[in-house]
């Protein structure tokens, strides 16, 4: 098919958006390689080390001398093997010797912090190279990886005409309105570009946000490091004490910045080899394009989840404590975030993306402060989904959908055993309607005969007397049959109606209302171009825009 120019415009639009979108990405990842080769002064840490190992001196006087009292109160616990004086002395020995191999420690943990980073993608990527470059390189590569699940050579040209996958988002700016055949050259998803890359946004600025979260826990863990030192003179300290804490602590902290960029690097070699077709078994992917593209955006979708999840699994996997319960305020930020974009595709506007952003941002704190799992994004969908369908029980997602689709085909099956369909509903609606209609009618044709002396019936002839009955009692028989039939259709309508509840055959308020809104755009239609006609008849009302059809 010949693409028109204003695809192209069209196609330039979200290109632009996306390229905005893509960029931000780079930037993020900038940040989270930039702020990991951040060092804190050690100058700073030197001058609160002097003043504090005065503090530090009079302490341990003071605890060898309440120490010695215990055992002058107590000899036997001279020689316990837990408590006596040759714990203590042993104690105070590696006390001394830690605090004064202090000053050095912590300058080598961040050199080998500064010699192992430039390693990890060595080791992951296969890369040789540790200079600046490599930080950009990344950073090009897994937004070009994560573009490329969207933005691909065309699956419909030949090998032969098919372009090389771009490398950089610069080359989606370069190459979207290229065309092959009167074809475009690339495939190009944007609307699933746009959800991904603001989901890949999200989680990455967490992720930045954390590694410099890390640095100033290194920063507090070094400038306290004296104090549960000097705690480990007890000996109940270095079990399950200050010390034994402060050692967990520091070396869940420091191993965080490994654990983080490792996991960015797993996820940039597994976007590559999903954009390059490696990752998975060609035999078992589908040869259907439609199906072929979705498959990839939840795979995306995935690897994004698993890149947020995937620290604290690998920390409880190893055996590393950490934090179960993460800093709200991030929790906040990246559940507004995922909330934001599922709201977004429940809600399908604006106002359902806000809406999801506030619900995500809710429950992300809630997970966040009682250390359950995460559930931001289903709570956003499922706020705008309900918001836009007026169902307070709606569920938002493929599996949701899918059962309650499942569900509804069931009960709709077996309520047409029973010959309850939205056909014979609306038919019995109407009949209640009509029947209701028709005492209101003969009410009032009873009510006006009274005052005048003249009944009528309900085609408005005049009732007369004979010997079938007066005209009054003729008048009184038709209100009493048009009130007997209106109570038994409504009786009938009202049972039906809770059937319909039960077997889900009943529309939504929203339902109602599209339907409402599609008949009278199609009675308007049809008015307009008979507009003259039926107007002519009296039957076009053109104030509602609609024609009144006769019964």
């Amino acid at each position: 098919m010949i693409v028109s120019w204003i695809q192209t415009q069209i196609r330039g639009l979200f290109a632009g958006i996306n390229y905005c979108i893509y960029s931000l990405i780079e930037w993020i990842m900038y940040g989270i390689f930039d702020i990991a080769a951040l060092e804190i002064n050690t100058g700073l840490l030197n001058d609160i080390y002097t003043r504090i190992y005065v503090f530090l001196g009079i302490f341990m006087l003071f605890k060898l001398t309440i120490s010695f009292l215990k055992y002058m109160v107590d000899p036997d616990s001279l020689v316990d093997k837990e408590k006596g004086v040759g714990k203590l002395v042993s104690h105070t020995i590696v006390m001394l010797a830690l605090l004064i191999l202090l000053p050095q420690f912590f300058p080598l943990l961040r050199e080998a912090q500064r010699e192992f980073l430039p390693v990890l993608p060595r080791i992951i990527l296969g890369q040789d190279t540790d200079n600046s470059d490599t930080v950009e390189d990344n950073a090009e590569a897994m937004t070009a990886a994560v573009l490329g699940a969207f933005y691909s050579p065309c699956s419909s040209c030949s090998e032969a005409d098919k372009p090389d996958p771009i490398t950089s988002i610069d080359d989606m700016m370069n190459t979207y309105g290229d065309r092959v055949n009167g074809q475009f050259a690339y495939d190009f998803n944007y609307i699933w570009a746009i959800v991904v890359g603001i989901i890949m946004a999200v989680i990455l600025l967490s992720i930045t946000i954390k590694i410099g979260i890390r640095m100033f826990k290194m920063f507090i863990l070094e400038m306290i490091a004296p104090v549960p030192i000097m705690s480990y003179i007890d000996p109940k300290a270095a079990k399950d004490g200050a010390f034994a804490s402060w050692v967990k602590q520091l070396i869940s902290t420091f191993l965080d910045i490994f654990v983080r960029l490792g996991i960015v690097y797993v996820v940039l070699m597994l976007m590559s080899a999903l954009a390059d077709g490696t990752l998975v078994d060609a035999s078992s992917w589908p040869t259907d394009t439609m199906r072929s593209s979705y498959l990839m955006v939840f795979i995306v979708i995935a690897l994004l989840m698993f890149a947020k999840d995937a620290p604290n699994f690998v920390k409880d996997a190893l055996g590393i404590k950490h934090d179960k319960n993460p800093d709200a305020t991030i929790a906040r930020i990246t559940g507004a975030g995922m909330g934001f974009v599922s709201g977004a595709i429940s809600g399908r506007s604006l106002s359902g993306a806000i809406t999801g952003a506030v619900h995500g941002a809710g429950a992300a704190y809630d997970a966040a402060i009682s250390g359950k799992r995460d559930q931001s994004w289903r709570a956003g969908g499922d706020a705008a989904l309900q918001a836009r369908t007026a169902d307070p029980h709606a569920k938002s997602g493929i599996l949701a959908s899918l059962q309650m689709q499942a569900t509804k085909s069931q009960l709709a099956r077996e309520a047409s055993k029973l010959n309850l369909t939205d056909d014979t509903l609306s038919a019995a609606k109407q009949n209640m309607i009509d029947m209701q209609g028709l005492a209101a009618e003969a009410e009032r044709n009873w009510q006006y005969g009274v005052q005048t002396g003249e009944f009528r019936d309900l085609q408005g002839n005049l009732l007369v007397s004979d010997e079938n009955g007066t005209a009054m009692e003729k008048a009184q028989k038709i209100v009493a049959e048009t009130s007997t039939a209106s109570t038994i259709a409504t009786k009938n309508y009202e049972k039906a109606n809770k059937a319909g509840d039960a077997y889900k055959i009943n529309r939504t308020f929203a339902e109602d209302l599209k339907k409402d809104k599609k008949e009278a755009k199609v009675d308007y239609r049809r008015g307009t171009k008979t507009k003259a006609q039926y107007k002519a008849k009296g039957r076009f009302d053109p104030q509602k825009g609609k024609m009144n059809v006769e019964r």
